[in-house]
């Protein structure tokens, strides 16, 4: 009966040692799926290395957009020299005008009055053409009737001329309809005191500045005094052949 007790407690522990050891089994068969999990984990590591080509197309991507921002920065340059055009326009409002001739513009005189001594009237030039010409510099002016006259081009005197005598003369650019001036003027006052004026002139022949100073003159009275030399002043904006009024 002793020897059977033994035979059965042996058995237990014979039969638990073969539970344990296949439970060991059990876990390190488990075990291999888990390496092989780490394996998969593995494979994510390479996935995740796979996807590394992913995160160079995004690295990529982003190059691609600092490209479409560099583009945009040229494109933002485009817009500059774009603005060469405007640049452009701009230079061609500063173009010039072609010069006004005799079939455009018509001289005429304007008004007439003293001052210091001096007396004088504004050449009047309107643009009676159909579109816009320019003129500058000093009209050309002389005696008519074949009478003789000191005349000199001055930028300014009593009456009228430059603003700055200093400057050159102005640009003057008449579109239809626009008119600009000139002031003759002279003194009315003998030099000495106790001389007379001899020169009697009754008119004048005027021609447009420039190369257009030829042909047939316009032919105004004279409302320049002639005890001195007769005074012309350049052409400018305005009725007044005062530049800036």
């Amino acid at each position: 009966m002793q020897r059977s007790n033994k035979a059965l407690a042996l058995f237990a522990v014979g039969t638990a040692l073969v539970a344990t050891i296949g439970g060991c089994a059990s876990r390190s068969a488990a075990g291999g799926p888990a390496a092989g999990s780490s394996g998969a984990g593995g494979g994510g590591s390479t996935q995740t290395a796979t996807s590394a080509p992913t995160s160079t197309p995004t690295g990529s991507a982003s190059a691609t957009s600092s490209g479409a921002s560099s583009s945009s920065g040229w494109s933002s340059g485009g817009s500059a020299s774009s603005s060469a055009p405007s640049g452009g326009s701009s230079s061609s409002s500063a173009a010039r005008a072609a010069a006004c001739t005799p079939s455009d513009v018509t001289i005429s005189l304007g008004h007439t009055g003293a001052a210091s001594g001096h007396v004088g009237g504004a050449l009047l030039f309107t643009n009676h053409g159909s579109s816009t010409c320019e003129l500058t510099g000093y009209p050309r002016v002389q005696a008519a009737g074949g009478l003789t006259a000191a005349i000199q081009q001055t930028p300014d005197g009593y009456i009228g001329g430059l603003a700055d005598p200093s400057a050159k003369p102005p640009y003057v650019e008449l579109a239809p309809g626009q008119v600009a001036s000139a002031v003759v003027e002279g003194s009315d006052i003998p030099i000495p005191a106790t001389a007379h004026c001899s020169t009697v002139l009754g008119s004048l022949d005027l021609w447009l500045p420039g190369s257009a100073n030829s042909g047939a003159p316009t032919v105004v009275s004279n409302p320049a005094g002639t005890c001195a030399a007769i005074q012309i002043h350049p052409v400018v904006s305005g009725t007044t052949g005062r530049q800036g009024q």
